[in-house]
């Protein structure tokens, strides 16, 4: 039952969170944290600056290695397929991902132009 309610737990949504007095006793996890920068900006990030833009949020990674933990949680959120890598040492969250479909304002294949 423990191990249901972990599952549970791990496929909740990050909240948004502006006020980091919200945050007492009921801090997000360095993933959640994470996704929730991915998701906002349609742009790649490299470790170093989403723990910069965090610091510059006022919530800064509590852990002893801030970087190794922010590491640990990005290789996690890839396997899930939550991130993506678009080079070298950046991540894109899959929101965001090309998708192969055509867009509304391209004209299917088989009409002429």
């Amino acid at each position: 039952m423990a191990i249901a309610n972990l599952e549970q737990l791990r496929h909740q949504p990050a909240r948004a969170v502006s006020n980091p007095e919200e945050l007492v006793g009921t801090r997000p996890s360095v993933k959640s944290m994470m996704l929730q920068l991915l998701v906002e900006a349609n742009r790649d990030w490299s470790v170093s600056e989403v723990l910069a833009e965090y610091e510059r949020r006022g919530f800064p990674v509590k852990a002893k290695d801030p970087k190794n933990a922010l590491r640990a949680a990005v290789a996690e959120a890839n396997r899930d397929g939550a991130i993506f890598r678009t080079a070298i040492g950046r991540y894109k969250s899959a929101k965001w991902y090309p998708s192969s479909e055509p867009s509304a304002e391209e004209p299917p294949d088989d009409e002429p132009f």
